[in-house]
């Protein structure tokens, strides 16, 4: 599946904006995978692939996305619903938001994977 940047989406009923980069969405929560869960790339490659996670088609359907962070979502995709409740902590580690920020920068990839236009 490709995933692309700066796709819009406009809610219907409010009119309000929102563009989701869903590569970098992707590909932030691979390189989780394979920072914190210590998987390779080919590995991270795999397990996303096997969730099949549709490109959105509506609004609503990236605001489902962006309620979870990236990191939720990394663990989500290795270990499954409810992955908290097996003693895998749902916690980001303490320098997850410095290795995000510099990961983004190293991977040319956007700042935020969900931009709320105002």
């Amino acid at each position: 599946m490709e995933y692309k940047d700066n796709i819009k989406f406009i809610d219907r009923e409010t009119k309000e904006q929102l563009i989701f980069n869903s590569k970098t969405w992707i590909s932030v929560i691979q390189g989780i995978i394979i920072k914190y869960v210590k998987k390779n790339e080919q590995e991270a490659k795999r397990l996303i692939e096997a969730k099949k996670i549709a490109i959105p088609e509506t609004y609503e359907e990236v605001v489902f996305y962006s309620h979870e962070t990236e990191f939720h979502w990394a663990m989500l995709i290795t270990y499954g619903d409810g992955y908290w409740q097996r003693g895998i902590s749902s916690d980001e580690p303490s320098d997850y938001t410095e290795w995000e920020s510099q990961y983004r920068i190293d991977n040319s990839l956007k700042e935020e994977s969900f931009e709320f236009i105002d």
